[in-house]
């Protein structure tokens, strides 16, 4: 239950407390800190990153991270992440940073993820130059695992700093600002928590305190909002959420209430959302105020943290150093970046984004402009990744010759500048199509030449991706040992790398084994935790499979109707991707489904659907080859048949027998020619009949005797009459 508190603050806030804080980037945006945004700062990269014509295009996509632009900024551009020296410019603490600063001078904890050093500098203000040297920020792992208990200042910094500068020590290596960097570290099952030597700290810091939250979104959904639920007992949890207004208004969320669908609607903030989640399991009291943050510091929480005059620190406060503006510090870096280089960004950052027809339209236009390059110059090395992801999409599309034909040009480009990596990256690729035409052996023969590749260069990117490349031929051979023993080195190799869309991949695969083996709770659970990461890290390549997989799950348990709500997501999924593979494949589950429910009418309508889109995409050049059709022609010939409908059912059995001898696959052949002769007779018409009989005799020979000898049987005595 939450209810509007309309007792006094100071019943919440007594003075015996002892507080503990976690803060996050709103407390720096207050003058004179005048911190920019995640929004800001992610539009000033982008305007340098990416083509200028895309930049209010892609900035208004909902799923955009910061963390997706720092990881393309460090991956391709600027490996030490430079833009965040801006950081070092920002020396005017605010009175939250003074209020802080004071808070730990008087016991109290302060945990952070910010990457700026006011706090710091606020405590180096206040501290007497003899305690100067007892101010310690925690940042790198031997900080928080070799944490002493001698007195001194101490500053948490969750996610890390460039620099600790109160050592001037480089801690660069501590920075959680990119994908890769929020997936390291993290053991297979726990993607969603904080390193553990932090949690062990944190723990004990909060343990039986007040804990007064500020500045923090809660949309953190990688480590600081899962800690929020691991929370020991505290005294009680105080979240301030920051608004313009003057007035403040508190509510109680009682601990240990249900959860139901009002706490979560639409108009509830993210933070009040994550109480209400925290509440359900938790016995200590939770308040959520919404307040101007300085005011309400300045009314309620500094006598009661403090043991200083408010007015007399604000106004020692100067704003004697100038920083410049986010955009104008930027302006004067990364010049450099080649337009072809922009193009590469921008095509990335769409596929990341699931914007497939925005990843077409950039690499095709980047590769017309940039056509008449020499063929040895530099510039052209980034056609290599225009290629690659135009061969990624078409086959989305299905359209397997011109996917091959891109990842061609890639692999040439990739060895005329002596890239091996490069060369190995689209030999998977070209795997990758064989396996999804099933043509298993020719796509092992080629993943283990790429992983001699990356073997012999000790490139683990490449190597976990290879593992789990033949995890998953093992995996469909139902070589099912082999495949978890695969899927277990891949695994090993994602806490390494932090490749969060590898490890969602995984995690999906080792559930279709656990599925294979009949334990479909856990399978369920595997596919669960796989769509949460993609959902978080903004990547809906593998959305679609993964929730047909969790719709599987719960049709395979018999509970159809809401296998058919979770399948319908899946195709919405392939539809906003424009993944014309994926979209057919759905309705063809979609279909199935609904003969089970034994709705005919609806699954033929739904299949009929994929048939006209199948031809639409045949007809464009979009999908290659008609093995896919060839199952929607029998199951659309197959419900007609069921509901006498022969005379409309031949032409679908007719096109599927002749798509099978083209094919040259007996077995499918003989399946046709029986509907045919099944249908004929049942139309009374004897000779048509005879004939097909013998037809599916001859296809099916010695591949199923059973049957063959059925249908001898039912030969002669249509003979016979």
């Amino acid at each position: 239950m939450v209810e509007t508190y309309d007792e006094g603050i100071d019943d919440i806030l007594y003075t015996s407390n002892k507080y503990a804080f976690l803060v996050g980037a709103g407390i720096s945006m207050n003058p004179p800190s005048n911190l920019p945004s995640a929004r800001q700062i992610v539009k000033g990269l982008l305007e340098k990153l990416i083509v200028s014509e895309e930049v209010e295009n892609i900035l208004n996509i909902p799923d955009l991270r910061y963390e997706m632009i720092v990881e393309q900024l460090q991956k391709y551009i600027d490996p030490n992440l430079i833009f965040m020296d801006y950081f070092e410019l920002i020396k005017n603490p605010n009175m939250i940073h003074f209020m802080l600063a004071l808070s730990i001078i008087n016991g109290n904890s302060v945990s952070t993820t910010n990457f700026d050093y006011l706090i710091e500098l606020a405590l180096g203000s206040l501290v007497p130059v003899n305690e100067q040297n007892i101010i310690m920020p925690i940042i790198v792992s031997e900080d928080f695992i070799n944490l002493s208990d001698a007195y001194s200042y101490k500053i948490f910094k969750l996610h890390g700093s460039k620099s600790n500068i109160i050592t001037h020590q480089d801690t660069s290596s501590s920075l959680i600002t990119t994908i890769s960097a929020l997936g390291k570290d993290r053991e297979l099952d726990k993607t969603f928590t904080i390193e553990k030597y932090k949690k062990n700290v944190l723990i004990k810091l909060f343990r039986n305190n007040c804990l007064i939250i500020m500045g923090y979104s809660g949309g953190d959904d990688f480590d600081i909002s899962p800690l929020l639920f691991e929370l020991p007992s505290l005294d009680k949890l105080i979240w301030i959420d920051h608004t313009i207004h003057d007035i403040v208004e508190i509510k109680k969320i009682d601990p240990m209430a249900p959860l139901n669908s009002k706490d979560l609607g639409i108009e509830t903030s993210h933070a009040e959302k994550l109480l209400k989640k925290i509440r359900s399991n938790s016995k200590f009291e939770i308040y959520y105020i919404k307040a101007n943050t300085i005011e309400f510091i300045k009314k309620n929480l500094w006598i009661k943290i403090t043991n200083k005059d408010f007015q007399e620190i604000s106004d020692s406060i100067t704003n004697n150093i100038d920083a410049p503006s986010f955009s104008d510090w930027i302006r004067d870096k990364y010049n450099d970046i080649s337009a072809e280089d922009k193009y590469k960004i921008t095509a990335h950052l769409y596929f990341n984004l699931g914007r497939n027809k925005d990843v077409i339209r950039t690499c095709e236009k980047a590769l017309e402009l940039f056509k008449d390059l020499e063929q040895m110059d530099p510039k052209n090395m980034p056609k290599a990744e225009y290629h690659q992801l135009l061969g990624t999409v078409n086959r989305m599309k299905g359209d397997f010759g011109k996917s091959n034909k891109h990842f061609k040009d890639a692999k040439d480009i990739e060895m005329l500048f002596f890239n091996q990596i490069g060369v190995a990256k689209q030999l998977i690729n070209v795997a990758d199509n064989y396996k999804s035409q099933t043509l298993y052996s020719e796509a092992e023969k080629i993943y283990k030449e790429a992983q001699e590749i990356y073997v012999k260069h000790d490139n683990l990117e490449g190597q976990l991706t290879i593992f789990h490349r033949l995890g998953e031929l093992a995996r469909i051979n139902t070589l099912l040992d082999k495949a978890e023993e695969y899927f277990l080195k891949s695994s090993e190799l994602i806490s390494k790398t932090g490749n969060l869309e590898r490890k969602a991949a995984i995690i999906n695969s080792m559930g279709l084994i656990l599925a294979q083996n009949g334990d479909y709770i856990s399978a369920l659970k595997n596919f669960q935790e796989s769509l949460d990461i993609v959902d978080k890290i903004g990547d809906l390549n593998l959305k679609g499979e993964i929730i047909e997989n969790i719709g599987l799950m719960y049709e395979t348990q018999g509970d159809f109707q809401n296998a058919l709500l979770i399948y319908q997501k899946a195709l919405n999924a392939d539809i906003f991707m424009d993944n014309t593979v994926g979209i057919i494949s759905r309705m063809n589950r979609i279909g199935d489904l609904l003969l089970k429910l034994q709705k005919a009418d609806e699954a033929l309508t739904i299949f009929l659907k994929a048939l006209k889109i199948y031809n639409i995409a045949m007809k464009e050049n979009e999908i290659e080859g008609p093995m896919g059709k060839s199952e929607l022609l029998f199951k659309i010939g197959t419900v007609l048949k069921q509901k006498a409908r022969f005379t409309e059912a031949l032409p679908y059995f007719n096109e599927g027998f002749h798509i099978e001898m083209y094919l040259f696959r007996p077995k499918e052949v003989g399946k046709y020619a029986l509907n045919l002769a099944e249908s004929y007779e049942s139309m009374g018409d004897k000779q048509s009949a005879i004939v097909h009989y013998k037809d599916a005799i001859f296809h099916i020979g010695a591949q199923d005797p059973a049957l063959k000898k059925q249908i001898e049987e039912r030969l002669h005595t249509l003979e016979k009459g």
